[in-house]
C-alpha cells in the first residue's frame, strides 16, 4: 500500500502489510488523471466540484494593493504534468492573458521555481533555482526601488530582473492559476502572505 498525496514528487508512505493486521482509511479518493484533486465528498455516485480557484479584482484588490512596493511569499508545490503550475497572479486582467503581469511558477518539467514578468506583451522570464533543482517549497518574490523585481526560491539568493515591472496597471490577483493560461497550480498552497511593503532581502 502507498500512503500519498503527490506521490511524483517523492513524498509519500508505504506499508508493507503482515497478513493479519487490518487498516482504515478516510477520506480516500481514487481519480483519473495526472495529479491529484481536493477531497470531493460522495456518497453512491461519483461527483465534481469547481476548480480550485480564487480571484480577486476591481475595488476589493486595489483597496489593500500597493503598486509602489511589496511582497509575496508562497509555500506550495505542484505534482502535475504540464511544464508551468501557477501559485499566485498579479495582473492588469485577470480573465486574460495580460500585458502586464507577475507570477509564481512551480515549473515541474524541469523541476524549477521561478518567476514570470510580461511588461508591454513582452515577456522576460527569470529561472530562479537550476534545473533538476526542485519544483516544491518556499518562493519570496519582491518589488519596489524602482520598480524591480527581485526573488528567492528555498531560501537561496536574491535574484533581481533587469526591466522594471508595470506594478500601476495591476488590478487583480489570481490564486491558484495564472491570468489566461492553462496553468493551475495541481499541487498545494500551504501559505501564501502578501506584505504591502518591499521587505529586506535578509
Amino acid at each position: 500500500l502507498v500512503i500519498a498525496n503527490s506521490p511524483t514528487m517523492g513524498r509519500f508512505e508505504t506499508y508493507a502489510g503482515d497478513g493479519s493486521s487490518g487498516l482504515y482509511l478516510w477520506g480516500t479518493q481514487l481519480e483519473v488523471g495526472s495529479s491529484p484533486t481536493s477531497y470531493i465528498p460522495t456518497t453512491s455516485a461519483a461527483a465534481s466540484r469547481s476548480a480550485d480557484l480564487a480571484s480577486l479584482a476591481g475595488a476589493g484588490f486595489t483597496s489593500w494593493f500597493n503598486a509602489g512596493e511589496g511582497t509575496v511569499v508562497v509555500d506550495g508545490d505542484s505534482a502535475g504534468a504540464l511544464a508551468g503550475h501557477y501559485p499566485w497572479c498579479l495582473s492588469d486582467n485577470i480573465n486574460s492573458q495580460s500585458s502586464a503581469m507577475l507570477a509564481a511558477q512551480f515549473r515541474v518539467s524541469s523541476n524549477q521555481i521561478r518567476v514570470w514578468q510580461s511588461t508591454s506583451g513582452g515577456s522576460l522570464d527569470d529561472f530562479i533555482t537550476p534545473s533538476g533543482a526542485n519544483k516544491y517549497g518556499r518562493l519570496s518574490v519582491a518589488y519596489g526601488a524602482g520598480l524591480k523585481v527581485s526573488a528567492s526560491a528555498l531560501g537561496g539568493a536574491v535574484v533581481t530582473m533587469a526591466s522594471n515591472m508595470q506594478t500601476s496597471l495591476f488590478n487583480g490577483l489570481v490564486i491558484g492559476n495564472a491570468a489566461g493560461f492553462a496553468g493551475a497550480v495541481n499541487g498545494h498552497i500551504s501559505r501564501l502572505t502578501y506584505y504591502p511593503k518591499r521587505l529586506p532581502n535578509a
